[in-house]
């Protein structure tokens, strides 16, 4: 039975747990992601990670979270720069959708249709629910702000709430869409919502 720690040793011991996971998931996918590897790394034992996680599964959404959260603040910083115009705003949020998704080892991985199922089928309805609403609501209140201010045209925030996944989805089909021509149809659907979607 794992000694108890204090609560500075907890704090420690999950935020490393949680920064192996994120390596681990960046270097080895879901599928293969062990907690014999992540304990190793982390020198605690077996045992020990269950105090601070139930599961595998639950180590991977707290890593997900934290890298969310950190890419909602770039895209903050980035929405914050001067603009041209509403259409190059949009475009910028657009972009950064396909690009965070590429760049974020941990959310590339969900960019491989295969990881992504590993996922969808370690976690419940309802923890997918609520992550899901936890990303409507962000988006949906950033587009009614900038439909306030009059940078985006008046079309159902639910919906422009989509935008993301439906950029993890195109992501999800690169290969079927064909690597070589991938980049183009990117910058050609950024564009052309941008335009539509534009004050």
């Amino acid at each position: 039975m794992p000694r108890g720690f204090s609560e500075t040793e907890r704090r420690a011991i999950r935020a490393r747990l949680e920064h192996e996971g994120r390596k681990a998931i960046a270097r080895v996918g879901l599928r293969r992601l062990r907690v014999d590897d992540l304990v190793k790394a982390a020198g605690i034992s077996k045992g020990a990670f269950y105090l601070f996680f139930e599961s595998k599964e639950a180590l991977v959404l707290a890593v997900l979270a934290t890298v969310e959260a950190e890419a909602r603040a770039e895209l903050e910083r980035r929405l914050q720069q001067p603009a041209e115009s509403s259409r190059e705003l949009i475009a910028r949020f657009l972009r950064y959708q396909f690009e965070v998704l590429d760049r974020e080892p941990v959310l590339a991985v969900l960019t491989d249709p295969e990881e992504a199922a590993v996922l969808l089928r370690s976690i419940t309805p309802d923890e997918l629910g609520e992550r899901e609403a936890d990303d409507d609501r962000y988006f949906a209140e950033l587009f009614a702000r900038w439909q306030a201010d009059g940078i985006l045209a008046e079309v159902d925030t639910h919906v422009l709430a989509g935008l993301p996944r439906a950029a993890l989805a195109l992501l999800q089909q690169r290969e079927m869409i064909g690597s070589d021509r991938f980049a183009a149809l990117v910058e050609l659907v950024i564009d052309s919502l941008a335009r539509r979607l534009a004050v």
